[in-house]
């Protein structure tokens, strides 16, 4: 009998914790890394990396639902030995809504983002002549999701999400020669998958 009755109250204790995770009233703070990549070709001594970051915070206006601000930034940057390199940036802003099932440590979690982005880029190359291009714009996208979040206690929590992404990108190119200038616009269209890993920290009662 006093087995059983440890047991009971050891479950109601996990069951209250895990309640708590995602109790209204609480605030989440983290970031979700994703496509980080390195990459070295020694066939043509070329040298790349890139990567996205997503800070985000969000508040929970309901047990399990939270909405939120991300900050997505991604960047990739490319360098040849022979005197050519390339750079590009995204910086965005946008809200987020999220709902995590259950009420276990182990949460599936269903959501949404809407991202507003600028993006710059340069490519330079020296040989055979010195030339440039430089390309500005904006893409807007939207992202439905799914992944599944473990609490490892009631402040901390580790993240796996993927998402679809319907992007929407418009902006202009202009590539400059010694002897030419050209410019173009561009807007476009388009559909990607990615997987991101995420770590946040929840605070508040």
């Amino acid at each position: 009998m006093k087995t059983i009755a440890f047991t009971l109250v050891v479950m109601g204790m996990v069951f209250s914790e895990a309640v708590a995770q995602t109790e209204k009233g609480r605030w989440q703070i983290g970031a979700q890394l994703g496509n980080v990549t390195y990459q070295s070709d020694t066939s043509n001594a070329s040298k790349s990396i890139s990567g996205s970051l997503a800070p985000a915070v969000g508040y929970f206006i309901a047990r399990n639902l939270l909405i939120g601000v991300t900050v997505p930034f991604s960047f990739n940057a490319t360098n040849l030995k022979y005197g050519a390199d390339h750079f590009n940036r995204t910086i965005g802003i946008g809200p987020a809504v999220r709902y995590y099932v259950g009420q276990s440590s182990f949460k599936p979690f269903v959501g949404i983002s809407y991202t507003y982005a600028r993006s710059y880029g340069k490519w330079r190359d020296l040989d055979p002549v010195r030339s440039e291009s430089i390309t500005k714009g904006y893409s807007r996208t939207l992202a439905p999701a799914i992944g599944v979040a473990y609490f490892i206690n009631r402040h901390v929590l580790l993240s796996a999400g993927l998402s679809y992404n319907l992007h929407h990108r418009e902006g202009e190119s202009r590539n400059t020669t010694p002897t030419n200038v050209v410019s173009n616009r561009y807007s476009e269209d388009l559909k990607t998958w990615s997987l991101g890993i995420g770590f946040a920290v929840l605070l508040g009662e």
